[in-house]
Protein backbone atom coordinates (compact mmCIF):
# COMPACT_ATOMS: atom_id res chain seq x y z
CA UNK A 1 0.00 0.00 0.00
CA UNK A 2 1.27 3.51 -0.85
CA UNK A 3 1.69 5.98 2.02
CA UNK A 4 0.11 9.34 1.17
CA UNK A 5 1.73 12.55 2.34
CA UNK A 6 -0.11 15.39 3.94
CA UNK A 7 -0.71 18.37 1.59
CA UNK A 8 1.48 20.84 3.54
CA UNK A 9 4.38 18.54 4.37
CA UNK A 10 7.95 19.27 3.30
CA UNK A 11 8.16 16.08 1.23
CA UNK A 12 5.14 17.05 -0.90
CA UNK A 13 6.56 20.43 -1.98
CA UNK A 14 8.47 20.60 -5.25
CA UNK A 15 11.69 22.58 -5.41
CA UNK A 16 11.56 25.47 -7.87
CA UNK A 17 14.53 27.29 -9.39
CA UNK A 18 14.49 30.55 -11.32
CA UNK A 19 17.20 31.28 -13.83
CA UNK A 20 17.91 34.31 -15.96
CA UNK A 21 17.46 33.74 -19.64
CA UNK A 22 20.67 33.88 -21.67
CA UNK A 23 22.69 35.62 -18.95
CA UNK A 24 20.70 38.86 -19.17
CA UNK A 25 21.81 41.52 -16.74
CA UNK A 26 19.33 43.67 -14.92
CA UNK A 27 19.67 47.33 -13.99
CA UNK A 28 22.33 49.85 -14.90
CA UNK A 29 25.93 48.78 -15.45
CA UNK A 30 28.31 49.56 -12.61
CA UNK A 31 30.99 52.22 -12.83
CA UNK A 32 34.61 51.20 -12.97
CA UNK A 33 36.76 51.60 -9.89
CA UNK A 34 37.61 55.29 -9.31
CA UNK A 35 35.16 56.58 -11.94
CA UNK A 36 32.92 58.34 -9.41
CA UNK A 37 35.92 60.08 -7.85
CA UNK A 38 37.08 61.34 -11.24
CA UNK A 39 33.61 62.63 -12.10
CA UNK A 40 33.21 64.40 -8.73
CA UNK A 41 36.66 66.01 -8.90
CA UNK A 42 35.96 67.15 -12.47
CA UNK A 43 32.63 68.73 -11.51
CA UNK A 44 34.15 70.49 -8.49
CA UNK A 45 37.01 71.78 -10.66
CA UNK A 46 34.50 73.30 -13.11
CA UNK A 47 32.49 74.82 -10.21
CA UNK A 48 35.57 76.73 -9.05
CA UNK A 49 35.77 78.65 -5.78
CA UNK A 50 32.03 78.68 -5.11
CA UNK A 51 31.86 74.86 -4.93
CA UNK A 52 28.78 72.69 -5.32
CA UNK A 53 26.15 71.15 -3.08
CA UNK A 54 25.34 67.45 -3.01
CA UNK A 55 22.02 68.14 -4.78
CA UNK A 56 23.74 70.08 -7.58
CA UNK A 57 26.32 67.32 -8.01
CA UNK A 58 23.60 64.69 -8.00
CA UNK A 59 21.71 66.40 -10.80
CA UNK A 60 24.81 67.05 -12.87
CA UNK A 61 26.39 63.60 -12.49
CA UNK A 62 23.11 61.61 -12.52
CA UNK A 63 24.08 59.88 -9.25
CA UNK A 64 21.85 59.33 -6.23
CA UNK A 65 22.43 61.93 -3.48
CA UNK A 66 22.83 59.13 -0.90
CA UNK A 67 25.79 57.73 -2.87
CA UNK A 68 27.43 61.16 -2.86
CA UNK A 69 26.89 61.64 0.89
CA UNK A 70 28.57 58.28 1.51
CA UNK A 71 31.41 59.09 -0.89
CA UNK A 72 32.16 62.45 0.76
CA UNK A 73 31.93 60.94 4.24
CA UNK A 74 34.48 58.23 3.41
CA UNK A 75 36.62 58.76 0.34
CA UNK A 76 36.08 62.52 0.17
CA UNK A 77 37.64 63.01 3.60
CA UNK A 78 40.81 61.25 2.49
CA UNK A 79 41.05 63.01 -0.87
CA UNK A 80 43.48 65.92 -0.85
CA UNK A 81 42.03 69.16 -2.13
CA UNK A 82 38.36 68.43 -1.34
CA UNK A 83 37.09 70.74 1.38
CA UNK A 84 33.69 71.07 3.03
CA UNK A 85 32.63 74.74 2.94
CA UNK A 86 29.06 74.51 4.23
CA UNK A 87 26.21 72.13 4.92
CA UNK A 88 26.43 69.54 2.12
CA UNK A 89 28.62 71.91 0.09
CA UNK A 90 32.13 71.09 -1.11
CA UNK A 91 34.81 72.73 -3.20
CA UNK A 92 38.15 71.80 -4.66
CA UNK A 93 41.13 73.68 -3.28
CA UNK A 94 43.69 75.00 -5.79
CA UNK A 95 46.64 72.65 -6.21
Amino acid sequence: MIALQEPGSVESRASVRFQRVGGMKTGKPRMKRGALKARIIGALRVAGARGMTIQELSGKLKVKPANLYVWFNGTGRKTKGVKKVGPAKYKLLPA
